[in-house]
């Protein structure tokens, strides 16, 4: 077996534990075992996808054949010490401390001035092993803070608004009355599960370290999340959807409820509501 058919090999099994299969039998894995859980599927898929890439690039250089050497060219002399790495497996296993960021270069447009152009929140995945987990429960805009430390420089910020929004569709937040007679994101029972609760006296919903992980395992998707209001951020308003705001918020309604009914990030409604000068609490 060559080297290249270990490595197919060895996609191969990576794949099928990405889909809870065990590679040696071919049966589904049960529910309970390690292999089910989220993270190790991602990381099952991640490398069975750069595995994919050193096959891909390393066929061609297997299947052409190789000139023959000179007879008067002394014989190469023999390694003794460990082949190197493909450059994709070397480039993953290397740890992320000691990536060094490429220099960034600056776009700039016929008229001289700078281009400003940020790219949608993102994280790398060598870099998502950095996230800074606290034993000590963090609100939430400590947890977007020390995701945003791990984005790179040309994307834009995740905010709360995304993160919240995106617990309150999974079913782990409510906007419901809090204690202070005022509304608030809240752990719903599903939310108290992974994680998230209410400070006793305080009132402020803090995030645990199971909570920090669970959002870390859903960081695609909450990312996911903040690109598409960012999309709308930038939508411009129509009539019709500037009347169906001004009479939900004569019916009573919180922005919350209106960003669902229009499909626009709670935080696109708050706006829009200041810029008409409708107050955003009755």
């Amino acid at each position: 077996m060559t080297e290249l058919d270990m490595i197919r090999r060895a996609r191969m099994y990576m794949e099928k534990l990405s889909h809870g299969i065990n590679p040696l039998d071919g049966t589904p894995v049960a529910d309970g075992d390690l292999i089910r859980n989220g993270r190790m599927s991602r990381c099952f898929a991640f490398v069975a996808e750069v595995l994919d890439k050193v096959v891909t690039n390393s066929a061609p250089h297997a299947e052409k054949p190789q000139p023959a050497a000179p007879k008067s060219a002394p014989a190469a002399p023999a390694q003794s010490g460990p082949r190197s790495l493909p450059p994709e497996l070397a480039a993953m296993l290397r740890p992320a401390s000691s990536i060094k960021p490429a220099p960034r270069t600056k776009a700039v447009p016929a008229g001289g001035s700078e281009a400003k152009h940020r790219l949608p929140p993102a994280v790398p995945y060598n870099r998502r092993a950095d996230f800074a987990y606290s034993d000590r429960p963090l609100p939430v805009e400590e947890v977007v803070q020390r995701i945003h430390a791990l984005e790179p420089e040309n994307t834009e910020p995740l905010s709360v608004s995304p993160l919240l929004d995106w617990l309150t569709d999974a079913g782990l937040l409510a906007w419901m009355p809090d204690s202070r007679g005022g509304y608030a994101y809240l752990p719903t029972q599903s939310g108290g599960e992974v994680g998230i609760l209410v400070e006793p006296g305080a009132g402020a919903v803090l995030y645990t370290l199971s909570a920090q992980h669970f959002i870390m395992d859903a960081l695609d998707d909450i990312l996911n999340e903040a690109a598409r209001q960012l999309s709308l951020r930038h939508t411009p308003w129509t009539p019709e959807e500037d009347a169906r705001l001004a009479q939900l918020r004569r019916e009573g309604q919180h922005p919350e409820e209106i960003a669902e009914t229009l499909a626009r990030p709670a935080s696109a409604v708050r706006q829009r509501l200041l810029e008409r000068g409708v107050a955003l609490r009755k």
